[in-house]
């Protein structure tokens, strides 16, 4: 086992300190490396400061460093719930641990399987939000120091044997949200808004008015990133124009929110709705900007339909509309107002 695997810890190795709290191994290390059988796999948080409300962001990456084999590089299911391979346990501030599912129920989810050449890298980002067992839906629903560890487990390249990357508890400091902050989750602030934000649902009439007070009204709180971007997906329900006003919201989402988590998902978005719009140049050019900007995006593979369609299919059509060869991508809006 040891022979296979190759630990490598990002930051300062040395000082790297894991403290034992609770009976628990707590960590500093925002991110962890490792590398098994060619395959390096990186489990990594966001950031350690959150308002109360606001949610923190897992990251899983695969990287094919030298696998003997493109097919199966990394086999494994995403999901959150016990019988998945994603495990996040979270301690709130008084309280014991305890697996966090989301809204997920114990089922057969299904297994991803990502072909990575040498070189390739495939990313997920899993949101931890909403809370079915919090009182007003939200994982992080009060001040104080809360505990997060995630172990991701996986297989490799059809291996009958599983291997797993842990990331130790960190500590993430929770605190009330004041001023412009706290008015803007106030209209959030109910678990029906928690579970819509979390799996982006704009299915209720009322969870979308309060989302796009908050993105409308308050642009510069921490709460308005995740409001617009349900306030954009709403436009995938209904119409044909609907379609040009949520390409509006994501390219909004995509100018005050550059470097967002979910940047890469607005930018398949906004392909998205061009490709329903079957303005097929400015769908394949986005698709190309997502390449450019999120290669390891987890969308951006050949068993993504629209991926295949513009990217990996017709390379050398697709290459003559480099996103770079427009003048300015973010003009590429459609006529409507501003959301």
């Amino acid at each position: 086992m040891n022979r296979m695997k190759n630990l490598v810890w990002l930051g300062a190795r040395a000082a790297l300190v894991c403290l034992a709290i609770f009976g628990a191994s707590v960590c500093r290390a925002q991110i962890v490396k490792e590398v098994y059988l060619g395959t390096e796999v990186t489990v990594q948080l966001d950031r350690v400061k959150l308002l109360v409300g606001e949610p923190l962001y897992v990251k899983i990456t695969a990287k094919s460093l030298s696998a003997a084999l493109r097919v199966g590089t990394l086999q494994a299911s995403f999901f959150l719930s016990d019988d998945a391979d994603i495990a996040v346990t979270v301690r709130p501030p008084g309280e014991l641990p305890y697996r966090y599912t989301a809204n997920e129920e114990s089922a057969r989810h299904p297994t991803a399987e990502l072909n990575l050449d040498i070189g390739e890298s495939s990313s997920y980002i899993v949101p931890v939000l909403y809370d079915k067992k919090s009182p007003n839906g939200y994982v992080f629903s009060k001040p104080g120091d809360y505990y997060v560890g995630v172990k991701f487990t996986f297989g490799l390249i059809r291996e009958i044997q599983r291997f797993a990357v842990e990331l130790p508890p960190i500590r993430i400091t929770v605190t009330e949200p004041e001023g412009r902050n706290a008015e803007a989750f106030k209209l959030i602030n109910n678990p029906k808004a928690a579970l819509a934000l979390h799996v982006v649902d704009p299915a209720d009439p009322a969870v979308v008015a309060a989302a796009k007070k908050v993105a409308n009204d308050y642009p510069d709180t921490v709460y308005a990133p995740l409001c617009m971007y349900l306030v954009g997906a709403e436009g995938f329900l209904t119409t044909r124009q609907s379609y040009k006003e949520s390409a509006a919201i994501f390219l909004k989402f995509l100018k005050l929110f550059p470097d967002h988590p979910r940047a890469g998902d607005a930018i398949f978005n906004v392909a998205a709705a061009y490709d329903s719009l079957k303005q097929e140049d400015l769908a394949r050019a986005w698709i190309f900007f997502l390449r450019d900007r999120h290669p390891d995006h987890y969308l951006m593979r050949k068993e993504t339909p629209m991926a295949l369609k513009y990217y990996f299919g017709p390379v050398e059509q697709a290459a003559g509309k480099r996103w770079w060869l427009y003048p300015d991508m973010w003009r590429y809006r459609p006529p409507v107002k501003d959301h």
